[in-house]
């Protein structure tokens, strides 16, 4: 067997150890409290920005940049064809997170204000909720003909509407977030299976490059499955884990297979810029809206249930773009070798 067949070969074995610690750690390291952990502790925020920035570099630095190169090059008559296409991918999940309100919202009025979550999310008994609604109801005419039971149940499915649409977006979220870190790392896999045998030195550097790259690429899938992992069975969890970490090394083996046995074109850097393309796209609405604005937005204003002063949330604010911008950093070093 050829030196860089079985540097390939063993590649592929690092890969899926990296890719399976990555994206089993947060699962490991979070417990059972695993959402109140994530939304109450600095440290675990902090850890999510890291990994939100993660996300943010890998979408500009490694895939934006490649299929730019690629479709540069398959089409010299429209060098910005792969920006054209990352903007498609921007819109295609604006659109997707439109249609999931719509659809959950469907039968059910949401409240009207964020007053009104703040109140429901607060833990009453329903003896205290059925009281306060038999004044309302005493004190309103619209509601003459309706018990304080049938107020208290709408009520309730207003509010599960509301969590359950929570739920379904996260979910979508993270279905879109394996499917574009899979993508990315299938065609770095392909990549390294493509050289041969004058390329030793280049298989050398990019085996522990692309290991860290993909043990960093878990974690931050790691960390948005750890969100709704109530909602997942183990058999799906543990689907979501194998998923990812085979994904560099079937990349690596078909990388092999073509350059053993096919004959690479000029149109496979069409379909790959395409697909780098769309999933950094998709990668960037997550991560900058999904991801970073949620995480920064959601230090606002003092709860009576959280009573941090305003320098107390300034300086947690200030941490999580230090942990955001040491994310962006970690992957834009990496683009050096990977």
């Amino acid at each position: 067997m050829e030196l860089s067949l079985q540097l390939r070969v063993a590649g592929a074995f690092i890969y899926l150890v990296s890719s399976a610690f990555g994206i089993i750690f947060p699962l490991l390291i979070s417990g059972d409290d695993a959402v109140e952990k994530l939304n109450s502790s600095i440290i675990f925020r902090s850890l999510r920005t890291f990994c939100a920035g993660l996300v943010v570099s890998v979408a500009l630095i490694h895939m934006l940049s490649d299929a730019s190169l690629s479709l540069a090059a398959a089409t010299p008559y429209y060098q910005s064809l792969g920006f054209t296409i990352a903007t498609a991918g921007i819109w295609f999940m604006l659109t997707l997170n439109i249609v999931v309100s719509s659809l959950k919202y469907s039968g059910s009025e949401p409240p009207k204000s964020s007053k009104d979550i703040a109140v429901n999310n607060a833990e009453h008994d329903l003896c205290s909720e059925v009281s306060d609604i038999e004044v309302a109801v005493q004190t309103t005419k619209e509601a003459d003909n309706r018990t304080a039971e049938e107020l208290a149940c709408s009520h309730s499915h207003a509010i599960n509407a509301i969590f359950d649409q929570a739920d379904s977006k996260a979910m979508i979220k993270v279905y879109l977030l394996e499917v574009a870190i899979a993508t990315h790392s299938i065609i770095i896999g392909l990549n390294l299976g493509l050289y041969g045998e004058g390329d030793i030195g280049k298989i050398e550097s990019l085996i522990p490059a692309i290991s860290i790259h993909q043990f960093f690429e878990g974690m931050a899938l790691g960390f948005a499955l750890v969100q709704i992992r109530h909602k997942l069975s183990f058999c799906k969890c543990f689907l979501f884990c194998v998923t990812f970490a085979l994904t560099t090394p079937t990349g690596v083996v078909m990388g092999i297979l073509i350059s053993e046995y096919g004959n690479p074109s000029a149109n496979n850097d069409l379909t790959i810029g395409c697909l780098n393309a769309f999933a950094a796209g998709i990668l960037l609405y997550i991560s900058l809206i999904e991801m970073v604005a949620q995480e920064f937005s959601s230090l606002g204003e003092s709860t009576p249930r959280d009573s941090k002063s305003h320098s107390q949330r300034t300086q947690e604010k200030l941490l999580l773009s230090c942990a955001l911008a040491l994310g962006m950093s970690v992957m834009a070093i990496l683009a050096i070798w990977a």
